[in-house]
Protein backbone atom coordinates (compact mmCIF):
# COMPACT_ATOMS: atom_id res chain seq x y z
CA UNK A 1 0.00 0.00 0.00
CA UNK A 2 1.46 3.17 -0.90
CA UNK A 3 2.08 6.04 1.40
CA UNK A 4 -0.81 8.67 -0.67
CA UNK A 5 -3.28 5.06 0.22
CA UNK A 6 -2.10 5.28 3.99
CA UNK A 7 -2.90 9.55 4.17
CA UNK A 8 -6.21 9.34 1.91
CA UNK A 9 -7.23 6.41 4.79
CA UNK A 10 -5.83 9.04 7.58
CA UNK A 11 -7.40 11.71 6.27
CA UNK A 12 -10.99 9.83 5.94
CA UNK A 13 -10.74 8.65 9.70
CA UNK A 14 -10.18 12.03 10.66
CA UNK A 15 -12.93 13.81 8.84
CA UNK A 16 -15.26 11.46 9.96
CA UNK A 17 -13.94 11.89 13.37
CA UNK A 18 -14.34 15.18 13.42
CA UNK A 19 -18.11 15.16 11.80
CA UNK A 20 -18.85 12.61 14.91
CA UNK A 21 -17.30 15.00 17.77
CA UNK A 22 -18.87 18.43 15.62
CA UNK A 23 -22.10 16.76 15.93
CA UNK A 24 -21.83 15.33 19.57
CA UNK A 25 -21.24 18.97 20.01
CA UNK A 26 -23.91 20.50 18.63
CA UNK A 27 -26.39 17.88 20.72
CA UNK A 28 -24.25 18.59 24.11
CA UNK A 29 -24.82 22.46 22.80
CA UNK A 30 -28.73 21.68 22.27
CA UNK A 31 -29.55 19.68 25.31
CA UNK A 32 -27.55 22.20 28.02
CA UNK A 33 -28.59 25.64 26.09
CA UNK A 34 -31.75 26.47 28.37
CA UNK A 35 -29.36 26.22 31.70
CA UNK A 36 -28.04 29.05 33.29
CA UNK A 37 -24.46 30.05 32.81
CA UNK A 38 -22.02 30.70 35.80
CA UNK A 39 -22.22 34.54 35.12
CA UNK A 40 -26.13 34.94 36.47
CA UNK A 41 -27.78 38.15 34.45
CA UNK A 42 -29.49 40.34 36.88
CA UNK A 43 -33.16 41.65 36.61
CA UNK A 44 -33.45 44.92 37.24
CA UNK A 45 -37.46 44.90 36.46
CA UNK A 46 -38.69 42.71 38.73
CA UNK A 47 -39.20 41.86 42.93
CA UNK A 48 -39.67 38.70 45.12
CA UNK A 49 -43.14 38.83 45.04
CA UNK A 50 -45.07 39.01 48.40
CA UNK A 51 -46.57 35.48 49.59
CA UNK A 52 -49.36 34.84 52.30
CA UNK A 53 -48.14 36.29 54.80
CA UNK A 54 -49.45 34.96 58.45
CA UNK A 55 -49.09 34.20 61.87
CA UNK A 56 -49.61 30.64 63.47
CA UNK A 57 -51.75 30.31 66.43
CA UNK A 58 -51.14 26.16 66.36
CA UNK A 59 -49.10 23.74 64.57
CA UNK A 60 -50.80 20.11 63.80
CA UNK A 61 -47.80 19.02 61.86
CA UNK A 62 -44.41 19.07 60.25
CA UNK A 63 -45.18 19.79 57.26
CA UNK A 64 -47.21 22.88 58.07
CA UNK A 65 -44.23 25.01 58.98
CA UNK A 66 -42.01 23.78 56.53
CA UNK A 67 -44.05 24.35 53.11
CA UNK A 68 -45.26 28.02 54.76
CA UNK A 69 -42.42 30.45 54.15
CA UNK A 70 -44.15 33.73 55.02
CA UNK A 71 -45.03 35.08 58.35
CA UNK A 72 -45.96 37.85 60.16
CA UNK A 73 -42.24 38.45 62.31
CA UNK A 74 -43.44 40.81 65.53
CA UNK A 75 -40.44 39.04 67.67
CA UNK A 76 -38.19 40.93 70.11
CA UNK A 77 -35.73 37.86 70.43
CA UNK A 78 -36.29 37.70 74.18
CA UNK A 79 -35.72 34.25 75.49
CA UNK A 80 -38.72 32.72 77.41
CA UNK A 81 -38.20 29.80 78.54
CA UNK A 82 -36.21 26.51 78.15
CA UNK A 83 -36.77 23.21 78.67
CA UNK A 84 -34.59 19.85 78.35
CA UNK A 85 -36.81 17.60 77.26
CA UNK A 86 -34.37 14.49 76.94
CA UNK A 87 -31.22 13.29 77.43
CA UNK A 88 -31.00 14.05 73.22
CA UNK A 89 -28.90 12.98 70.50
CA UNK A 90 -26.74 10.22 70.69
CA UNK A 91 -24.50 8.34 68.66
CA UNK A 92 -27.23 6.21 67.36
CA UNK A 93 -30.24 6.89 69.21
CA UNK A 94 -31.82 10.23 67.30
CA UNK A 95 -35.14 9.98 67.84
CA UNK A 96 -36.32 13.49 68.10
CA UNK A 97 -39.27 14.41 66.77
CA UNK A 98 -40.72 18.12 65.34
CA UNK A 99 -42.94 19.72 67.96
CA UNK A 100 -46.42 20.12 67.98
CA UNK A 101 -48.85 23.44 69.58
CA UNK A 102 -51.97 22.84 70.29
CA UNK A 103 -54.10 24.28 73.26
CA UNK A 104 -50.74 26.51 74.73
CA UNK A 105 -49.14 23.28 74.78
CA UNK A 106 -46.12 21.57 73.15
CA UNK A 107 -45.16 17.58 72.25
CA UNK A 108 -42.19 16.41 71.45
CA UNK A 109 -40.53 13.29 71.45
CA UNK A 110 -36.69 12.97 72.63
CA UNK A 111 -34.49 10.16 71.38
CA UNK A 112 -35.66 7.55 74.36
CA UNK A 113 -39.18 7.09 72.52
CA UNK A 114 -40.61 9.46 75.56
CA UNK A 115 -43.33 12.17 75.23
CA UNK A 116 -43.35 14.85 77.19
CA UNK A 117 -46.23 17.59 77.29
CA UNK A 118 -45.26 21.11 78.24
CA UNK A 119 -47.84 23.93 79.42
CA UNK A 120 -45.90 27.17 77.84
CA UNK A 121 -48.27 29.63 79.89
CA UNK A 122 -46.98 28.04 83.29
CA UNK A 123 -43.91 27.09 82.27
CA UNK A 124 -44.15 23.05 83.38
CA UNK A 125 -43.63 20.03 82.20
CA UNK A 126 -46.61 18.43 82.62
CA UNK A 127 -46.05 14.44 82.27
CA UNK A 128 -43.81 12.27 80.69
CA UNK A 129 -44.73 8.87 78.77
CA UNK A 130 -42.99 6.40 76.58
CA UNK A 131 -44.99 5.97 73.49
CA UNK A 132 -44.57 2.49 73.20
CA UNK A 133 -42.60 0.39 75.35
CA UNK A 134 -41.85 -2.48 72.58
CA UNK A 135 -40.07 0.38 70.23
CA UNK A 136 -36.42 -0.19 69.09
CA UNK A 137 -35.21 3.11 69.79
CA UNK A 138 -32.01 2.37 67.63
CA UNK A 139 -33.91 2.12 64.51
CA UNK A 140 -36.96 4.11 65.16
CA UNK A 141 -35.30 7.32 63.47
CA UNK A 142 -37.36 9.81 62.65
CA UNK A 143 -40.84 10.27 64.42
CA UNK A 144 -42.96 12.60 63.64
CA UNK A 145 -46.00 14.22 65.84
CA UNK A 146 -49.50 15.44 64.15
CA UNK A 147 -52.12 16.97 66.30
CA UNK A 148 -56.03 16.05 65.41
CA UNK A 149 -58.97 17.65 67.54
CA UNK A 150 -58.32 14.95 70.27
CA UNK A 151 -54.98 12.76 69.59
CA UNK A 152 -51.70 13.10 68.92
CA UNK A 153 -50.37 10.36 66.26
CA UNK A 154 -46.92 9.48 66.46
CA UNK A 155 -45.03 7.96 63.65
CA UNK A 156 -41.65 6.28 64.12
CA UNK A 157 -38.99 5.14 61.70
CA UNK A 158 -39.14 1.53 62.21
CA UNK A 159 -43.02 1.63 61.11
CA UNK A 160 -45.18 2.23 64.11
CA UNK A 161 -48.07 4.53 64.39
CA UNK A 162 -49.77 5.29 67.77
CA UNK A 163 -52.55 7.59 68.96
CA UNK A 164 -52.53 8.72 72.63
CA UNK A 165 -54.99 11.48 73.62
CA UNK A 166 -53.70 14.91 75.30
CA UNK A 167 -52.63 12.84 78.64
CA UNK A 168 -50.98 10.41 76.71
CA UNK A 169 -53.34 7.37 77.05
CA UNK A 170 -53.04 4.93 74.02
CA UNK A 171 -56.24 5.40 71.81
CA UNK A 172 -54.69 2.70 68.91
CA UNK A 173 -51.92 1.60 67.41
CA UNK A 174 -50.54 -0.55 64.37
CA UNK A 175 -47.40 -1.14 63.27
CA UNK A 176 -46.62 -1.82 59.27
CA UNK A 177 -42.64 -3.37 60.08
CA UNK A 178 -41.66 -1.26 57.02
CA UNK A 179 -39.11 1.97 57.41
CA UNK A 180 -41.24 4.96 57.78
CA UNK A 181 -38.52 8.39 56.69
CA UNK A 182 -41.43 10.60 55.85
CA UNK A 183 -43.17 12.98 58.82
CA UNK A 184 -47.08 12.07 58.34
CA UNK A 185 -49.69 14.69 57.19
CA UNK A 186 -52.93 15.06 58.38
CA UNK A 187 -55.61 15.95 56.03
CA UNK A 188 -59.56 16.43 56.87
CA UNK A 189 -59.88 13.25 58.82
CA UNK A 190 -57.76 11.38 57.45
CA UNK A 191 -53.91 10.79 58.58
CA UNK A 192 -51.48 10.20 55.54
CA UNK A 193 -48.24 7.98 55.81
CA UNK A 194 -45.93 7.61 53.72
CA UNK A 195 -43.52 4.53 54.02
CA UNK A 196 -40.57 3.96 52.15
CA UNK A 197 -41.60 0.90 49.66
CA UNK A 198 -43.61 3.96 48.32
CA UNK A 199 -46.88 3.25 49.24
CA UNK A 200 -49.15 6.15 50.44
CA UNK A 201 -51.98 5.42 52.90
CA UNK A 202 -54.30 7.30 54.42
CA UNK A 203 -55.89 6.24 58.08
CA UNK A 204 -59.10 7.23 60.09
CA UNK A 205 -57.70 9.46 62.50
CA UNK A 206 -59.75 7.58 65.09
CA UNK A 207 -59.59 4.86 65.15
CA UNK A 208 -56.37 3.75 62.44
CA UNK A 209 -58.63 1.82 59.78
CA UNK A 210 -57.39 2.35 56.06
CA UNK A 211 -59.13 4.20 53.69
CA UNK A 212 -57.02 4.12 51.13
CA UNK A 213 -54.00 3.26 49.65
CA UNK A 214 -51.65 4.01 46.23
CA UNK A 215 -48.44 3.14 45.13
CA UNK A 216 -46.37 2.99 42.10
CA UNK A 217 -44.93 -0.63 41.70
CA UNK A 218 -40.81 0.57 41.42
CA UNK A 219 -37.60 -1.82 41.76
CA UNK A 220 -35.78 1.09 42.83
CA UNK A 221 -33.74 1.18 46.44
CA UNK A 222 -35.29 4.25 49.01
CA UNK A 223 -34.19 6.76 49.42
CA UNK A 224 -32.50 7.66 53.13
CA UNK A 225 -34.17 10.98 52.89
CA UNK A 226 -37.94 9.81 53.05
CA UNK A 227 -40.25 11.56 50.65
CA UNK A 228 -42.57 15.08 50.72
CA UNK A 229 -46.03 15.92 51.23
CA UNK A 230 -47.68 18.99 50.50
CA UNK A 231 -50.93 20.08 49.59
CA UNK A 232 -52.22 22.40 46.56
CA UNK A 233 -55.63 23.04 46.05
CA UNK A 234 -57.63 19.66 45.84
CA UNK A 235 -54.39 17.61 45.00
CA UNK A 236 -52.03 16.00 47.20
CA UNK A 237 -48.64 16.38 45.80
CA UNK A 238 -46.10 13.70 46.66
CA UNK A 239 -42.39 12.96 46.44
CA UNK A 240 -41.63 9.20 47.14
CA UNK A 241 -38.55 7.85 48.83
CA UNK A 242 -38.45 5.80 45.81
CA UNK A 243 -38.20 9.08 44.09
CA UNK A 244 -41.36 9.45 42.29
CA UNK A 245 -43.77 12.33 42.15
CA UNK A 246 -47.72 11.35 43.10
CA UNK A 247 -50.87 13.69 42.59
CA UNK A 248 -53.60 12.76 44.24
CA UNK A 249 -57.39 14.03 44.18
CA UNK A 250 -58.19 14.62 47.14
CA UNK A 251 -62.24 14.07 47.17
CA UNK A 252 -62.21 10.89 44.68
CA UNK A 253 -58.83 9.65 46.41
CA UNK A 254 -57.12 8.19 43.31
CA UNK A 255 -54.45 9.78 40.67
CA UNK A 256 -55.61 13.22 39.38
CA UNK A 257 -55.50 14.54 36.30
CA UNK A 258 -52.21 15.96 36.64
CA UNK A 259 -50.89 13.02 37.28
CA UNK A 260 -50.70 12.12 33.22
CA UNK A 261 -49.54 15.60 32.58
CA UNK A 262 -46.90 16.43 34.40
CA UNK A 263 -45.18 12.85 33.91
CA UNK A 264 -45.65 13.51 29.50
CA UNK A 265 -43.75 16.63 30.10
CA UNK A 266 -41.56 15.86 33.04
CA UNK A 267 -37.88 14.22 32.26
CA UNK A 268 -35.93 13.52 35.43
CA UNK A 269 -31.96 13.97 35.42
CA UNK A 270 -30.60 11.08 36.99
CA UNK A 271 -33.76 10.13 38.38
CA UNK A 272 -32.35 5.93 39.04
CA UNK A 273 -29.36 6.82 41.05
CA UNK A 274 -29.51 6.42 44.84
CA UNK A 275 -28.83 10.08 45.55
CA UNK A 276 -31.84 11.68 43.71
CA UNK A 277 -32.94 14.13 45.48
CA UNK A 278 -36.24 16.24 44.43
CA UNK A 279 -37.88 19.11 46.51
CA UNK A 280 -41.39 20.39 45.77
CA UNK A 281 -42.90 23.83 46.60
CA UNK A 282 -46.02 25.60 44.90
CA UNK A 283 -46.03 29.91 43.91
CA UNK A 284 -49.37 30.77 42.68
CA UNK A 285 -50.67 28.36 39.98
CA UNK A 286 -46.87 27.56 39.45
CA UNK A 287 -45.09 24.06 40.76
CA UNK A 288 -41.16 24.40 41.23
CA UNK A 289 -38.94 21.13 41.20
CA UNK A 290 -35.67 21.40 42.26
CA UNK A 291 -33.08 18.63 41.71
CA UNK A 292 -30.51 17.42 43.53
CA UNK A 293 -30.15 21.00 44.37
CA UNK A 294 -28.16 21.54 40.96
CA UNK A 295 -30.99 22.10 38.79
CA UNK A 296 -34.68 23.38 39.00
CA UNK A 297 -37.99 23.53 36.80
CA UNK A 298 -41.38 25.26 36.49
CA UNK A 299 -44.77 23.80 35.70
CA UNK A 300 -47.71 25.67 34.83
CA UNK A 301 -50.34 23.59 36.99
CA UNK A 302 -53.43 25.55 35.50
CA UNK A 303 -52.25 25.20 31.85
CA UNK A 304 -50.73 21.74 32.74
CA UNK A 305 -46.95 22.37 30.84
CA UNK A 306 -43.70 23.64 31.14
CA UNK A 307 -43.63 27.20 31.17
CA UNK A 308 -39.94 27.59 31.69
CA UNK A 309 -37.53 24.46 30.83
CA UNK A 310 -35.35 22.67 33.63
CA UNK A 311 -32.68 25.26 34.70
CA UNK A 312 -29.29 25.35 36.00
CA UNK A 313 -28.36 26.59 39.13
CA UNK A 314 -25.43 27.86 41.01
CA UNK A 315 -23.18 25.32 43.15
CA UNK A 316 -24.55 26.26 46.52
CA UNK A 317 -24.55 24.54 50.41
CA UNK A 318 -28.06 25.37 51.11
CA UNK A 319 -31.19 26.55 49.07
CA UNK A 320 -34.63 27.16 49.54
CA UNK A 321 -37.74 28.32 47.18
CA UNK A 322 -39.53 31.61 48.94
CA UNK A 323 -42.76 32.34 46.36
CA UNK A 324 -41.53 33.55 42.83
CA UNK A 325 -37.54 33.09 43.69
CA UNK A 326 -34.91 30.58 44.38
CA UNK A 327 -33.01 31.10 47.47
CA UNK A 328 -29.24 29.74 48.08
CA UNK A 329 -25.91 29.94 49.71
CA UNK A 330 -22.91 29.89 47.27
CA UNK A 331 -19.53 28.33 47.67
CA UNK A 332 -18.58 31.61 47.86
CA UNK A 333 -20.94 32.72 51.11
CA UNK A 334 -22.89 34.79 48.90
CA UNK A 335 -27.04 34.67 49.44
CA UNK A 336 -28.13 34.61 45.77
CA UNK A 337 -31.79 34.83 44.70
CA UNK A 338 -33.31 34.15 41.52
CA UNK A 339 -36.24 34.68 40.18
CA UNK A 340 -38.17 31.11 39.08
CA UNK A 341 -40.07 32.88 36.06
CA UNK A 342 -36.61 34.04 33.87
CA UNK A 343 -33.88 32.45 35.71
CA UNK A 344 -32.28 35.96 36.44
CA UNK A 345 -31.01 37.23 39.39
CA UNK A 346 -33.06 39.73 41.72
CA UNK A 347 -29.92 40.21 44.03
CA UNK A 348 -26.93 38.59 45.50
CA UNK A 349 -25.62 39.37 49.24
CA UNK A 350 -22.39 38.61 50.48
CA UNK A 351 -22.61 37.46 53.92
CA UNK A 352 -19.15 35.93 54.27
CA UNK A 353 -18.34 37.97 57.37
CA UNK A 354 -21.62 36.81 59.57
CA UNK A 355 -21.93 33.14 58.54
CA UNK A 356 -18.38 30.95 59.19
CA UNK A 357 -18.21 27.26 56.96
CA UNK A 358 -18.55 25.77 59.92
CA UNK A 359 -22.05 27.05 60.67
CA UNK A 360 -25.12 25.90 58.55
CA UNK A 361 -28.26 27.51 57.41
CA UNK A 362 -31.32 25.80 59.33
CA UNK A 363 -34.31 27.82 57.35
CA UNK A 364 -34.89 31.05 55.45
CA UNK A 365 -38.58 32.69 55.64
CA UNK A 366 -39.75 36.07 54.25
CA UNK A 367 -41.91 38.59 56.63
CA UNK A 368 -43.28 42.23 54.91
CA UNK A 369 -40.15 43.51 53.85
CA UNK A 370 -36.96 41.54 54.77
CA UNK A 371 -35.67 37.52 53.97
CA UNK A 372 -34.67 36.39 57.47
CA UNK A 373 -31.84 33.72 57.92
CA UNK A 374 -31.46 31.38 60.64
CA UNK A 375 -28.20 29.42 61.47
CA UNK A 376 -27.52 26.78 64.12
CA UNK A 377 -25.76 28.83 66.07
CA UNK A 378 -28.60 31.28 67.17
CA UNK A 379 -27.76 33.67 64.17
CA UNK A 380 -30.75 35.94 62.73
CA UNK A 381 -29.97 37.43 59.66
CA UNK A 382 -32.25 40.04 58.31
CA UNK A 383 -32.04 41.39 54.55
CA UNK A 384 -33.73 43.81 52.35
CA UNK A 385 -36.47 41.88 50.59
CA UNK A 386 -35.86 44.19 47.85
CA UNK A 387 -32.04 44.50 47.41
CA UNK A 388 -30.51 41.73 49.85
CA UNK A 389 -29.21 44.20 51.64
CA UNK A 390 -28.28 43.28 55.70
CA UNK A 391 -29.92 45.27 57.55
CA UNK A 392 -29.52 44.00 60.98
CA UNK A 393 -28.32 40.79 62.81
CA UNK A 394 -28.89 39.46 66.04
CA UNK A 395 -27.04 36.66 67.72
CA UNK A 396 -28.77 34.66 70.52
CA UNK A 397 -27.16 32.36 73.13
CA UNK A 398 -27.80 29.38 71.10
CA UNK A 399 -25.72 26.48 69.62
CA UNK A 400 -26.36 23.56 67.62
CA UNK A 401 -30.17 24.41 65.96
CA UNK A 402 -31.63 21.33 63.66
CA UNK A 403 -34.83 23.12 63.64
CA UNK A 404 -36.98 26.23 64.25
CA UNK A 405 -40.65 26.93 64.15
CA UNK A 406 -43.02 29.99 64.69
CA UNK A 407 -46.26 29.60 66.54
CA UNK A 408 -48.22 32.78 67.57
CA UNK A 409 -46.03 35.07 69.90
CA UNK A 410 -43.02 32.56 70.17
CA UNK A 411 -39.94 31.07 68.12
CA UNK A 412 -39.12 27.63 68.79
CA UNK A 413 -35.74 26.99 68.85
CA UNK A 414 -35.11 22.53 68.98
CA UNK A 415 -31.42 21.44 69.59
CA UNK A 416 -29.69 18.54 68.50
CA UNK A 417 -29.76 17.46 72.78
CA UNK A 418 -33.35 17.79 72.78
CA UNK A 419 -33.57 21.17 74.20
CA UNK A 420 -36.02 23.78 73.16
CA UNK A 421 -35.56 27.20 73.25
CA UNK A 422 -38.71 29.31 73.45
CA UNK A 423 -38.24 33.32 72.52
CA UNK A 424 -40.55 35.69 72.15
Amino acid sequence: MSICSINNILFKKLLIFFIIFLICSCSSLKKNEDFLSDEIIYDSGNYIKEGNIKSFNFISNYWESQNHKSYEFNYDLIEYAKINFGKGKKKYSTLISNPILIDNHIYLVDNEAQLTKFNISSKNIEWKKIINENIQINVAWPASLVATDESIIVTTGEGSINSLDFDGNLIWSKNYFMSIRTPSYNMNELIVILKNDGELIALDKSNGEEKWKINKDSNKISSIYGGRIYEYRNNLIVTSPKRDVYFIDNFFNEFSELENYFHKEFDPINKDNFDYDIKISTFKNYLILIENKKFYSVYDLINNNFFIKRSKLPENKYLTNINNSIILLDNMNQIISINIENGKMFWKSDIDKHISSKNKIINILESKNEIIIFTDNGLCLFLNKKNGMIEKKQKLKINNVNAIYLYDEYILYVTEKSRLHIYK
